[in-house]
């Protein structure tokens, strides 16, 4: 009896070493990309999609009007509160965020703001239901939001419509409403930090400061068609300060229809906070197959940042320690090279790997070639396949986005020697 309760004691002890479900990414994480979900369903997730849920994504928000066939069409906030206790019994460290306009009153689907807009009708405009935020709207606003997460399990919300609220000349009051809400200790993420023109982003730098981070529902989509448009985007995202969480919502649009693109993009701006997501063709909020859309990228090793992105023009590239990634704006075109060992190279082979993008890469027919330090002169270029035969050599006066043809080659890896008078590099491509 003695020895079965020993073997029993040490196999509860095992026990509590192993979690139980499986672990998205967390902030500081870099082993894979950190994922984000948000979605609804009208009669609530599937066993199969609260799984997903728990066993993929890092941060999720209850869309509004989620799981109504069960609490009722104005009762999200009980729908909210039950999902979150879903997913956290399956990932305690999912951060589960309530979906909480900044703009619109949806009193058709909260029970709270139906309530008190009843009772305070010059809270909205009548004609559009939006919010006109005299200064008790404001508290109570921010009381509400705050008294929801605490008392119902949730983690934080998730303020949407900033970009609405900026058009109708409310951006103020709701920087006032993020930052009250930060100063309650309560998370927030806010929808969106987007371009409006190709020099002016939507809810910017302040709206930011009051808050935890922002989500971009139009990353690299509608409405950056441009190249000039995608160009201010990144630049202005790569400025976001490093402590600020970013949300990157891809979906089909000017720069593709699959999610490699603005994968690229994400991890090209990452810092220790940056979460992805991927919206489909409609960018579809629906508990479908978008929700629990999977894809072996998401799982890659990406390892830590060797660096910054660096910018040629509409061209930008980052090393990390198992991966490369290029993308430019200007043909619409990316690249996420895996399976790499950046981090053995030594200082001197980083610099001359950050010397030049070099994408796309694995390519089928060219590869483009564009030095980051200045424009080389002088400079040849040398394809060498894996038994260290030399394939072709071609000379040019610099290095200033040439295009090397590699359509001839068969499948499969070699090496490119880039030589200037600034010294020698070399570097892996694949040609597919």
């Amino acid at each position: 009896m003695m020895k079965f309760k020993t073997a029993f004691t040490l196999l509860l002890a095992f026990a509590a070493t192993i979690n139980t479900y499986a672990q998205p990414a967390k902030p500081g994480d870099w082993s894979k990309i950190r994922l984000y979900g948000h979605a609804f369903k009208n009669e609530d997730f599937t066993n199969d999609q609260y799984d997903f849920i728990i066993d993929n994504f890092g941060i999720f928000t209850v869309e509004k009007r989620h799981a109504r066939d069960i609490y009722g069409a104005t009762n999200t906030e009980d729908a909210a509160e039950a999902t979150a206790q879903r997913i956290h019994a399956g990932n305690p460290d999912c951060k589960v965020l309530m979906y909480w306009s900044t703009n619109t009153a949806y009193t058709q689907y909260y029970t709270t703001v139906d309530d008190a807009i009843t009772t305070n009708p010059d809270w909205v405009d009548p004609s559009n239901s939006r919010y006109t935020y005299p200064d008790d709207c404001k508290d109570w606003w921010v009381s509400k939001a705050n008294e929801i997460v605490t008392t119902r399990g949730l983690d934080g919300i998730f303020g949407d419509g900033a970009p609405g609220a900026q058009s109708r000349g409310y951006i103020d009051d709701v920087n006032d409403n993020l930052g009250a809400l930060s100063a309650l200790s309560c998370f927030n993420l806010y929808n969106g930090y987007r371009v409006a023109t190709a020099s002016k982003i939507y809810a910017g730098d302040t709206t930011l400061a009051n808050a935890d981070g922002v989500m971009c529902e139009a990353f690299f989509r509608i409405p950056v068609d441009t190249k000039e448009e995608a160009v201010f985007q990144m630049d202005e995202f790569l400025a976001i300060p490093s402590d600020k969480y970013i949300i990157c919502r891809g979906a089909a649009g000017a720069f593709g229809s699959t999610h490699e693109f603005t994968l690229a993009c994400c991890l090209i701006l990452a810092n220790d906070y940056t979460y992805y997501s991927w919206g489909g063709d409609g960018n579809s909020y629906a508990g479908d197959g978008t929700m629990t859309y999977w894809h072996s990228d998401f799982e890659q090793e990406i390892g830590e940042p060797l660096g910054k992105a660096t910018k040629n023009g509409y061209v930008y590239s980052r090393v990390f320690e198992n991966c490369t990634v290029t993308v430019d704006f200007e043909n619409a075109t990316s690249s996420i090279v895996w399976n790499q060992n950046n981090a053995s190279l030594s200082t001197a082979e980083k610099k001359k790997v950050e010397a030049y993008t070099i994408y796309p890469n694995p390519t089928h027919d060219k590869i483009h070639i564009i030095s980051n330090k200045n424009n080389s002169k002088n400079s040849s270029i040398t394809i060498i396949n894996l038994e260290g035969k030399i394939l072709n050599t071609i000379s040019f006066n610099s290095l200033d986005n040439m295009k090397v043809n590699i359509s001839h080659l068969n499948k499969g890896f070699y090496f490119l020697k880039i030589q200037t008078e600034n010294g020698n590099s070399i570097h892996k491509i694949i040609k597919k």
